[in-house]
């Protein structure tokens, strides 16, 4: 690279990429992890949020706000390396229809384009029988929040210096 030029990298897609999703229930929310591991032979970049939806059994999408989980801790860019998984939060409160048809299914849009996929929810510890939060305000929506991208410290496939770059 030339002085003053920055390195463009292609955004993570969901075709070469896996993943999962943990969840543990609170008093009144699910909280849970959702993470995605780069399969890609290059480094990827997961600038933003992912959007974040929730499918029953019957694959009804679930009537859910989108909101933003801010925890003040992690930057708006991660680069991932081949083989390095990224992680970001991810909360569910306030449901207040129905019980929803288990197992449920977390469907994961990449920012910018990257396409979707789909992540079944495992059974959370601590969460009611049907895995959805209860119902704290009846008049307010059920919110999905999804925070920001990071890299998983704990990956050893991560390099030592770490690859994050604060968005601009």
């Amino acid at each position: 690279l030339a002085p003053g030029e920055n390195l463009r990298l292609a955004h993570c897609r969901a075709d070469v990429a896996n993943a999962t999703a943990e969840i543990q229930g609170t008093s009144d929310a699910l909280m849970g992890t959702l993470a995605i591991q780069n399969r890609d032979s290059l480094p990827c970049d997961l600038t933003g949020r992912p959007s974040l939806a929730l499918r029953d059994a019957d694959g009804r999408l679930l009537v859910l706000e989108e909101d933003v989980l801010d925890l003040g801790s992690a930057p708006d860019t991660a680069i991932v390396a081949p083989g390095v998984t990224a992680a970001a939060p991810f909360r569910w409160a306030n449901w207040c229809a129905g019980s929803p048809s288990p197992p449920l299914t977390l469907v994961i849009t990449f920012p910018a384009n990257g396409g979707a996929l789909d992540v079944s929810l495992p059974t959370a510890r601590g969460a009611r029988q049907d895995d959805s939060p209860g119902c704290e305000a009846p008049a307010a929506p059920s919110t999905l929040a999804v925070g920001a991208f990071a890299v998983r410290r704990d990956d050893a496939r991560a390099p030592a210096q770490g690859l994050l770059i604060p968005a601009t």
